[in-house]
């Protein structure tokens, strides 16, 4: 990209989220930014891979990538609407001006929510899971659900997974479009293999499969501003539910790698030398050089006291 364009992208000022992130969580860049470096961090073992050495490097590498484009996109620019030389009044500009921040909103969220389910993905793809004793059933997203349920029962829940869960749930219902869709509406329901603590694996990917099947709609503004001054615009509504998606599949990430890692323990894992940051049962948090993977998991979501790591 040309230096021009760079610069201006440096420029962009993204709509303000606070209505759909929780303060106490990492942003979801530098959530799946930090995700990133503990994958590149975590070393192989043989017994929890699927797949051999040499293929299992190669998933490695695609899912550090995919959290990487994840964490190092700044916003998709859609102008699916351009009226500005039609002669329209100053209103009816503005109209277009909302209509295609909307888009942009919702290209930039879905975007998001692609990488994210390429990157778990790849994950159960490289992961050795027990099979559903359902045969119908019997597919790698529901034998992930499988193990995220016994390894994570309602008292050992990640802090704020709950939240959400709630909070996208409520988005579904209150979309009518969401709400129609029969396949989101039955990967929110309790299964032998899903419990809640593994119900936005499910939502992720029912999520990600309305942009990947082309069947994204886009709402109409209800409100627009027609001056032209500068102004901060909210992350649209229409836009949460993905977002929240997106953040459901990186915890979802951090679950089913502390499960597996349980299952056949011994991971080696990469000392830091400054320290990780790791939350402690009781709240606090302490930098720790070479901490349980299992721990560090726990709370590779949450924004700890230092916000340059």
């Amino acid at each position: 990209m040309s230096n021009p364009f760079t610069e201006g992208y440096s420029h962009y000022e993204p709509p303000d989220a606070a209505g759909v992130d929780c303060d106490a969580m990492r942003p979801i860049e530098q959530h799946a930014r930090h995700l990133e470096h503990v994958m590149d961090q975590l070393r192989f073992q043989g017994d929890w891979l699927a797949c051999e050495r040499g293929e299992a490097e190669a998933e490695w590498e695609r899912i550090r990538q995919w959290l990487g484009m994840l964490a190092g996109l700044r916003y998709v620019d859609v102008v699916p609407w351009d009226n500005r030389y039609w002669g329209l009044c100053e209103r009816a500009e503005a109209y277009d001006d909302e209509k295609n921040d909307i888009v942009t909103d919702m290209a930039t969220e879905e975007t998001r929510l692609l990488y994210a389910w390429g990157a778990i993905e790849r994950l159960m793809k490289a992961l050795k899971l027990p099979p559903v004793p359902d045969k119908r059933a019997d597919k790698p997203y529901n034998r992930a659900s499988l193990v995220i349920t016994k390894a994570f029962p309602p008292e050992r829940a990640l802090p704020h997974y709950s939240h959400v869960l709630r909070h996208l749930k409520d988005h579904v219902a209150r979309d009518y479009g969401l709400a129609a869709d029969r396949a989101l509406r039955r990967a929110g329901e309790e299964r032998p293999w899903r419990s809640e603590n593994a119900q936005l694996l499910s939502l992720g990917k029912a999520m990600r499969n309305i942009p990947a099947h082309g069947e994204s709609a886009y709402p109409e503004p209800t409100d627009w501003n027609e001056s032209n001054g500068p102004r901060r615009r909210r992350l649209h509504p229409a836009a949460h539910a993905p977002r929240l998606a997106t953040r459901g599949l990186l915890l979802s990430l951090q679950q089913l790698l502390a499960a597996t890692t349980e299952m056949a323990p011994g991971a080696e894992f990469e000392a830091e030398e400054f320290g990780w940051w790791v939350q402690s049962t009781d709240g606090s948090w302490r930098r720790v050089e070479e901490p349980r993977l299992t721990d560090l998991l726990r709370s590779a979501h949450l924004q700890p006291p230092d916000d340059d790591d």
